[in-house]
């Protein structure tokens, strides 16, 4: 996870499976699976330390 700061607003990067838009998507179900568990992830601490 990285914080990047702009200007006034800041944003959280995190690091995910990339996901193929011409590829069949039923294949891609655990990299998606993974990319949701850790936006959970970054939102569980953010509501503990925000």
């Amino acid at each position: 996870m990285k914080l990047v700061i702009t200007g006034k607003s800041a944003s959280l990067l995190i690091k995910v499976p990339r996901i193929e838009v011409r590829e069949d998507f039923e294949e891609q179900l655990p990299k998606v699976e993974e990319a949701l568990q850790r936006v959970k992830e970054v939102y569980e601490w953010g509501r503990e330390n925000l």
